[in-house]
């Protein structure tokens, strides 16, 4: 007799379900400056802007500063109706959403208090539920409002660190979220995106199978940024590049995402981001798109300037091209990648790169290995694992281990399968064999049960305002155990 479960969020058996509803296609509403003004009364400030990079997802609007303060007064950005309002402790907290004409939804959270008659509206469902949580789609003509009315006090409810607004723009029909900046919202910002980092890849093998090889940059007097070797000499003849690179503004200091960034070889761009539009069901693939692996180990953020071979995610990400490099040759060949925020600022790194042939030293790999693309089923006495088509963005490596229980109450030995930092995009399905005898009276309340230490891998400490989420899928060991 076997015992079934879907776990899900990342190997080890930490598993990620990305739920992809496909919606009928319709035409994209409208950009157009100056439709939408500032929802709140004081100059923008961002301590967190579209596109961020965040825990298994892009950030998908902006967190406007509150003055370190509650309460302020926030406005309607555009005539509109009251299309929904939610109530929780956790994500946005109170947040309100508004539909407009023009095809978009704007949305409002983390605020302390809705205007009077929204207010009473949501009392009135709280009590007839009996529930203080909730979330509730008034008809379209209840609460209409227009551009500039009060709608609601600011916060600092749900998942937030600290007062401040999230304010996102969504295409209404696809409830893809645009970047609220297309729109003309600013902040006063003449600075520059700042390369912090270079890393080097071998794509003949894996990502989550190497370790990156991390490139000196450095500020030349002459301006922009260069290398540390000029020359970079690549042992592979076929690599990518990744790499960390931040952004600020005049008013606001900590760092924030960049809005895109492009990679030149031999003066032909190869490959191109911008964060300009994303939907929930696709913000998982930012775990394609960082080296997720050095990241959950501690590391700083690196961007791929590349595709992985199991990233489905929206091909405008990465156009023109995959991103990878060829090095036909042992000839020295240009480099240059240029990085800019919304409003125009660009840095720019050069460099050379030439393939030198050699004897490269690796360490050896463990486990079973497991391509992208394929359903792969790996089995072991007493457990099996199956890895669907769209689980892996790359080739990795899932070491095995089995060890007998002593729990009290355990049936079966403990399993050990991948670890916690190979990200899974689509479900794994695990089975186990119990291995003891089972009473009859326990055979409809077996449960597949997480044991072990969930490491949480070290990371910088969040902003004022950055909510704390969950990090990286964590470590773990399954056994069977009835349930009590």
């Amino acid at each position: 007799m076997k015992t079934q479960k879907n776990l899900t969020h990342l190997l080890l058996l930490l598993f990620v379900i990305n739920t992809s509803l496909s919606s009928a296609q319709s035409p994209e509403p409208a950009i157009q400056k100056g439709y939408f003004r500032n929802p709140m009364n004081i100059p923008i400030s961002l301590s967190a802007n579209f596109g961020e990079l965040r825990s298994n997802h892009w950030h998908m609007g902006l967190d406007i500063r509150t003055q370190q303060r509650e309460n302020l007064p926030v406005h309607a950005a555009a005539d509109g109706y009251v299309s929904r309002v939610s109530v929780a402790p956790f994500g946005f907290g109170q947040c309100i959403y508004i539909t407009h004409p023009n095809g978009f939804t704007t949305v409002y959270g983390h605020i302390n208090s809705f205007y009077p008659a929204l207010d009473q509206y949501v009392r009135n469902a709280q009590y007839a539920k009996e529930s203080w949580a909730i979330d509730l789609r008034p008809e379209p003509g209840q609460f209409p409002v227009k551009k500039g009315q009060f709608i609601a006090n600011s916060g600092n409810t749900g998942g937030s660190q600290g007062p401040h607004l999230h304010f996102e723009i969504r295409e209404t029909v696809s409830e893809k979220c645009v970047n609220p900046l297309l729109f003309g919202f600013a902040e006063a910002d003449a600075i520059p995106p700042v390369i912090t980092r270079l890393a080097l890849y071998d794509r003949s093998k894996g990502l989550y199978e190497q370790a990156p090889r991390l490139i000196p940059v450095i500020k030349p007097k002459s301006g922009g940024i260069a290398t540390n070797p000029a020359v970079i000499q690549s042992p592979f003849s076929m690599v990518s590049l990744a790499i960390g690179a931040t952004d600020r503004t005049n008013i606001s200091s900590g760092p924030n995402g960049i809005y895109s960034a492009s990679l030149k070889f031999d003066g032909r761009v190869i490959s191109l981001f911008a964060h300009d539009k994303i939907g929930y069901d696709e913000t998982l693939y930012l775990n394609a798109q960082i080296d997720y692996r050095y990241r959950t180990l501690g590391g700083a953020y690196l961007q791929h300037l590349s595709r992985l071979p199991g990233d489905d995610g929206p091909a405008p990400r990465f156009a023109p091209g995959e991103g990878v490099i060829h090095l036909n040759d042992t000839l020295r060949h240009s480099i240059e990648i240029e990085v800019r925020d919304h409003n125009g600022n660009k840095t720019i790194l050069r460099s050379t790169i030439q393939y030198k042939p050699g004897a490269v030293t690796l360490p050896a790999l463990v486990g079973e290995k497991f391509p992208p693309g394929h359903i792969s089923v790996f089995e072991r006495p007493g457990f099996e694992a199956v890895i669907r088509e769209g689980s892996l963005y790359d080739t990795i490596r899932a070491a095995y281990k089995r060890t007998e229980s002593f729990a009290v109450g355990a049936v079966s030995a403990l399993h050990q399968f991948g670890d916690h930092a190979t990200p899974i995009h689509e479900r794994v399905t695990i089975q186990i064999q119990p291995d003891k005898p089972i009473p009859d009276a326990f055979r409809e309340k077996l449960v597949v049960k997480r044991v072990g230490s969930w490491p949480r891998p070290p990371r910088p400490a969040p902003s004022a305002t950055t909510p704390r989420r969950p990090t990286a899928p964590r470590h773990h060991r399954r056994q069977t155990a009835p349930s009590r």
